[in-house]
């Protein structure tokens, strides 16, 4: 109870900064919203959300998903709407954390690895490349379960911010306004971030600041 009451006061405190935040106009490009949406294959990474089930057959999010969390974004957490949508594609987990810790040599491949296999990385379920506007899902997802869908939630903010040439001091500081949506995403099912990926509001909010 009391965490639900934190992640509530967190929300709201988000959601406000960001709703007072300078308005940015947008491209005379047709937005991503009611019925433009799209799933492609996607590249390199940034940023990264929580783990999905692996051993089960993946399947790519559908147009009317996508449709419906643009929808919602720009309703609910009053995200502009994306000039374009964002390309998805879902890959291997290791290949995801190469991604995610841009690991494109063997040398620093074996060292992700090696620090991975010993703690020192949480699970990687999905990431997100602004440089290609590209979201890269971890094999296994299929979207069945309101908390696979809000890790896509999660990663389309950041497609949003982007796209809206939102600026942050650190990379950390765009998580807070992705943790808030996914965390409201999960409310309408009557879950949330601790019971879907044992995500506490304070180890949420240690995500989301810059850390110098």
């Amino acid at each position: 109870m009391a965490q639900r009451f934190v992640y509530a006061a967190l929300i709201a405190t988000v959601l406000s900064a960001h709703a007072a935040s300078t308005e940015i106009v947008a491209d005379p490009v047709k937005p991503m919203g009611a019925s433009q949406s799209a799933a492609a294959p996607a590249a390199a990474p940034t940023s990264g959300a929580s783990a999905v089930p692996s051993g089960r057959r993946s399947a790519l999010p559908s147009q009317a998903l996508m449709s419906e969390i643009a929808d919602w974004l720009t309703e609910t957490v009053g995200l502009k709407a994306a000039r374009r949508p964002p390309k998805v594609t879902i890959v291997p987990a290791t290949e995801a954390l190469f991604l995610r810790y841009k690991a494109f040599t063997a040398e620093k491949q074996r060292q992700v690895l090696a620090t991975y296999s010993s703690g020192g990385h949480g699970d990687i379920a999905a990431v997100y490349d602004p440089r290609s506007g590209a979201i890269t899902l971890v094999e296994g997802w299929t979207g069945r379960s309101p908390a696979e869908v809000s890790i896509l939630v999660h990663e389309m903010v950041h497609h949003f911010q982007y796209e809206a040439g939102m600026t942050f001091a650190c990379p950390q500081e765009s998580e807070a306004l992705a943790y808030a949506a996914q965390e409201k995403w999960l409310e309408r099912h009557g879950l949330s971030l601790a019971s879907e990926f044992n995500l506490d509001p304070f180890t949420v909010l240690s995500m989301s600041l810059c850390s110098y």
